[in-house]
């Protein structure tokens, strides 16, 4: 299967002038940091970046191509002006593929639980999580099943299985999910983070 790929260009000059130039030319600064500590200063497309983004996020591999040379990456760091939201600059981080990696992975429920239809509500106390393994195998997002979730359930982050390969780095086996009675919501927020 084939990754999506980002052209880049290498960059001499740097400092606030020169990326303001580049920015109002539809172009952004960025780095590219190799897998063995180096790093190199590029220039990317604005909107080819915006159409790599909405693909990969940050958790999903793509090829860096600089001037011909590729490099299998993840997008590291964003940075937005505050205000217009325009793309200011971007990390970028060549993965080793023979090695783990750990990577903050977003979080989403799927359903409609039943105990929600019977006047609870869903709550959900962590919008990512940090999953260790292989680049190849790091998930676009972590998807829980909520449909069978009664009042009074918890799914806790243990019971969250990715596959072989995929592990989700915690110390404590918080609750993740929990459809709660809405009358006892405050003393279930009270309670979230608790061990099993």
């Amino acid at each position: 299967m084939s990754r999506p790929t980002l052209d880049a260009s290498k960059r001499t000059e740097t400092g606030k002038s020169v990326n303001r130039k580049l920015r109002t030319a539809g172009k952004v600064p960025a780095v590219f940091y190799s897998k063995d500590g180096a790093n190199i200063p590029v220039t990317i497309d604005d909107v080819d970046f915006l159409r790599l983004y909405r693909k990969v996020k940050f958790t999903q591999l793509f090829d860096l191509n600089i001037e011909g040379e590729t490099k299998t990456s993840l997008i590291w760091t964003l940075q937005n002006e505050p205000v217009r939201g325009t793309t200011q600059h971007v990390d970028f981080f060549g993965v080793d593929m023979d090695k783990d990696i750990s990577v903050m992975v977003p979080v989403r429920t799927e359903g409609i639980a039943p105990g929600v239809k019977l006047g609870g509500r869903m709550e959900l106390y962590r919008d990512s999580l940090e999953v260790v393994c292989k680049p190849e195998l790091i998930p676009a997002e972590i998807v829980i099943d909520i449909s069978n979730m009664q009042l009074g359930a918890t799914v806790f982050v243990a019971e969250v299985d990715l596959g072989e390969g995929v592990k989700i780095d915690f110390d404590n086996n918080f609750a993740l999910v929990r459809c709660v009675d809405k009358s006892k919501g405050k003393k279930d927020e009270d309670e979230e983070g608790e061990e099993e």
